[in-house]
C-alpha cells in the first residue's frame, strides 16, 4: 500500500446540510491534489457528489485551483457561492436539499461552527470580526477614527422583513470564520493602497439574525469624504463578492440558501446548483477550480451609504 496523507475537509452552508456534518478527515494518496480530495469526499459521502464539480476550493485559508497539491495536515474547504447582493443583481435560490423545506416552528439554527454565542474569528485588534453576537456601529467607527481622519463612513446591512413575495422570518448566516477574516484583511489592504490614509473595520454576524437587526458593518475613515464614501462602497461590495459567508432566508413556509451567480470566485453566468454546469474563476487571479472566464470587474466606487439586508441585499 502506498504512502498516504491526512487532510481535513471543511463544509459549509448547503454542503454541510447535505453531508450532515461540517468536517471530515480523509486519507488520500501522497501527491494528491485538491480535486482528488473532492473526488474522494464524493465517494465517501455520496450526497455531496452533485456538488464537488460546482464549488470553489480553498487550501489553508486561500482560494486555489483544483490542481493545487495537498500535504499531510492541510485543510481543504469546499465553498459554495456567497450571497452577493442587490448591487450585483441579487442572489438566487440555491437548489439544494434545504430549498422550500418547511421551517420548524420556533426553531433557531445553531451558530456557525457550533460556536457558543460570541466571537468566531477576529484579527487586528478587533477591526475584522466574525461573531454570533450583536454588532455595534459605534464600536466599528471608533476603531477607525483618529485625529487625521476628516471623514468616517459607516455602512450597515440590516435584515428586512419582505423579500419579493415572501415575508422573511429571519436570516441565518454561516461562515468560514478564519478565511472570512483573512479576506476582510485583504480587502482592507486593497482599500489602503487605493485610497492612502484610510483605515478600515469590517464586522459580520453569523447564526440567526432577526428582522431589523444588523448583519454587517463596514467602517472606513479617510482624510476627506469622497475617499471615505468610495472606500466604504468598495469594502461592502468586495465583502459580498468574495468573503466566504453564506446566507439562508427563512420564511414561515420554508427556507433556502442564497447563492449569487457571478460573484465571489465564481465566474459570471455560473451557479452552484447540483444540476448546473459552469466554470469558475478566482478573485485573486489564480483561477479557482475549473477554467472560468475570470472574476467580475471591480465595482464603481463612486458612492456609499446605508443599505438594508434581506432576501437579496447581503
Amino acid at each position: 500500500m502506498g504512502e498516504t496523507v491526512q487532510v481535513t475537509v471543511r463544509l459549509f452552508a448547503m454542503l454541510a446540510e447535505a453531508a450532515g456534518r461540517r468536517e471530515l478527515v480523509l486519507s488520500v494518496p501522497a501527491g494528491s491534489r485538491v480535486s482528488d480530495v473532492a473526488a474522494a469526499l464524493a465517494r465517501q459521502v455520496p450526497a455531496l457528489a452533485p456538488w464537488v464539480e460546482r464549488v470553489s476550493y480553498a487550501l489553508n485559508l486561500e482560494y486555489v485551483q483544483g490542481d493545487a497539491p495537498v500535504g499531510d495536515g492541510d485543510e481543504v474547504a469546499l465553498l459554495p457561492p456567497v450571497s452577493g447582493g442587490a448591487g450585483e443583481g441579487g442572489g438566487d435560490p440555491v437548489a439544494d436539499p434545504a430549498v422550500t423545506r418547511p421551517a420548524e416552528p420556533g426553531a433557531a439554527p445553531a451558530a456557525a461552527g457550533g460556536a457558543a454565542p460570541g466571537l468566531l474569528a477576529e484579527a487586528d485588534g478587533g477591526r475584522f470580526v466574525v461573531t454570533t453576537g450583536p454588532l455595534s456601529l459605534d464600536a466599528a467607527a471608533s476603531l477607525v477614527s483618529h485625529p487625521s481622519a476628516g471623514a468616517v463612513c459607516v455602512f450597515t446591512g440590516t435584515v428586512r422583513g419582505i423579500t419579493g413575495d415572501h415575508e422573511t422570518s429571519y436570516l441565518t448566516y454561516d461562515a468560514y470564520g478564519p478565511m472570512a477574516v483573512a479576506e476582510m484583511q485583504r480587502i482592507a489592504g486593497e482599500i489602503q493602497r487605493r485610497w492612502p490614509g484610510t483605515r478600515v473595520a469590517i464586522h459580520h454576524r453569523v447564526g440567526r439574525v432577526d428582522v431589523g437587526e444588523t448583519s454587517v458593518v463596514v467602517a472606513v475613515s479617510a482624510p476627506h469624504r469622497p475617499e471615505a464614501f468610495a472606500a466604504c462602497r468598495y469594502g461592502i461590495d468586495e465583502l459580498k463578492r468574495r468573503v466566504p459567508i453564506w446566507k439562508k432566508e427563512v420564511y414561515a413556509d420554508g427556507s433556502h440558501w442564497v447563492g449569487r451567480d457571478g460573484t465571489g470566485p465564481w465566474s459570471e453566468g455560473t451557479g452552484c446548483r447540483p444540476d448546473g454546469t459552469g466554470p469558475h474563476g478566482d478573485p485573486h487571479g489564480t483561477g479557482v477550480h475549473g477554467t472560468g472566464a475570470g472574476s467580475p470587474g471591480r465595482p464603481d466606487p463612486d458612492s456609499g451609504g446605508r443599505d438594508t439586508d434581506g432576501g437579496r441585499a447581503n
